[in-house]
């Protein structure tokens, strides 16, 4: 999610709104380039609303829980767009119906290709791209096989 606030800012979005839980990434995502914060837990359509003038374009999905899709093609306005980036492993629903009144369009992904890879490391060599907040923590290499084990669980 934070990364793809990052390249919505880079390719430049106009506003790039977080909708997020967590305090932490939340003031993280502001870093990562997004313009606007609101708070998952309230009306995330009229905080959104408030911030940028009107409904969004484009809703990327990047939280991977059931019940964001039908969320999201509820906020979508006529005609938006909704790329769904979380990896939801459970069973999801929303009603198609809403969807094709709303005449949305629906984008799932799931992995990048090697020139994907290939433009971020340029970006990153160029110096265009600061990824030194990123680092968020450095282990020894004594120290891995717990730290790898504390991601793991």
């Amino acid at each position: 999610g934070l990364t793809t606030a990052l390249w919505c800012a880079f390719f430049g979005a106009r506003h790039v709104i977080v909708s997020e839980l967590d305090e932490g990434r939340a003031r993280m995502a502001l870093r990562y380039g997004a313009t606007g914060l609101v708070d998952a837990r309230g009306d995330v359509g009229e905080q959104f609303r408030a911030l940028a003038g009107g409904p969004p374009d484009l809703i990327m999905e990047c939280v991977g829980v059931p019940g964001m899709i039908a969320r999201c093609v509820e906020l979508a306005p006529y005609g938006g767009e909704i790329v769904v980036v979380g990896f939801c492993m459970k069973p999801d629903t929303f009603v198609p119906a809403l969807a094709m009144a709303k005449e949305l369009t629906m984008k799932f992904v799931v992995a990048h290709d090697k020139s994907d890879f290939q433009f971020v490391v340029d970006m990153i060599a160029a110096g265009r791209v600061d990824v030194a907040h990123m680092v968020t923590d450095v282990v020894s290499f004594a120290e891995f096989p717990a730290a790898f084990e504390a991601l793991r669980t």
